[in-house]
């Protein structure tokens, strides 16, 4: 697979909500229709998770739909992750009917911390990556949560070659491998692209080279492909 390198510089489109207590999840209709808010997270009590970042799952079905999603920080009110100080590490959650249910609490260390969204494979298994924790260095994980609320680190980056601190999600194809970036790392130190195998194994595809190579810097952000394998992102600076 031939990734190109039109990955082109803008503003980070990774924005973290300010005001925890107004942070709220909303849904859209056709156009002319109001927006509908269908759920506000409790922001000060922490425990149902705080700011929410990264793309959100959808799960229709005859009872309406679930939404699954991350939040950054938040879960547990007593423990600090290790970005920046915030209280709890980070969840996953799923919305159905109004109703908020926390899937799983990061503790910030194997099993990773701080989130950027998932996505929902066939059998109900969400997959994502986080900026910190995992085995090496704080420098992030992959993460599978399976319908059991199982949690499993499928990779940890070393914080050098194989990437760092990831700040978007994955994609999955038909082969059940996983597509995404890390902000860091590589063999410049400005990001990479990589492929997860189903096996655990991890091959970089591209290390950012800024400023040599001019191909931008700090990936973000969630990737998209198209029906002959291409890969297209965002970078964040180059």
């Amino acid at each position: 697979m031939r990734v190109r390198r039109e990955f082109r510089t803008c503003v980070s489109q990774y924005v973290l909500p300010l005001l925890l207590g107004l942070a709220a999840l909303s849904s859209t209709q056709p156009a002319h229709a109001k927006v509908k808010v269908i759920y506000r997270f409790a922001g000060q009590s922490v425990i149902d998770g705080s700011q929410p970042s990264g793309d959100l799952a959808v799960l229709s079905g005859k009872h309406g739909a679930s939404i699954y999603g991350t939040t950054f920080s938040g879960g547990i009110d007593v423990q600090k992750c290790e970005d920046r100080g915030f209280l709890g590490c980070g969840t996953v959650f799923r919305i159905s009917n109004g109703v908020e249910e926390v899937l799983y609490r990061f503790k910030g260390g194997l099993d990773g911390g701080n989130p950027n969204g998932v996505i929902r494979d066939g059998a109900g298994n969400l997959y994502g990556t986080t900026k910190v924790g995992g085995q090496y260095y704080s420098a992030g994980a992959v993460f599978k949560l399976a319908r059991n609320g199982k949690e499993t680190t499928l990779f940890s980056f070393d914080g050098h070659e194989t990437g760092s601190q990831p700040l978007g999600g994955v994609i999955l194809d038909g082969a059940d491998n996983l597509y995404g970036t890390t902000s860091l790392g590589g063999q410049s130190g400005w990001g990479t692209v990589f492929k997860l195998a189903p096996d655990g194994a991890e091959t970089v595809l591209h290390s950012f080279g800024y400023p040599k190579d001019a191909d931008g810097a700090i990936p973000v952000g969630r990737l998209i492909r198209d029906a002959a394998g291409n890969l297209y992102g965002v970078t964040n600076s180059g």
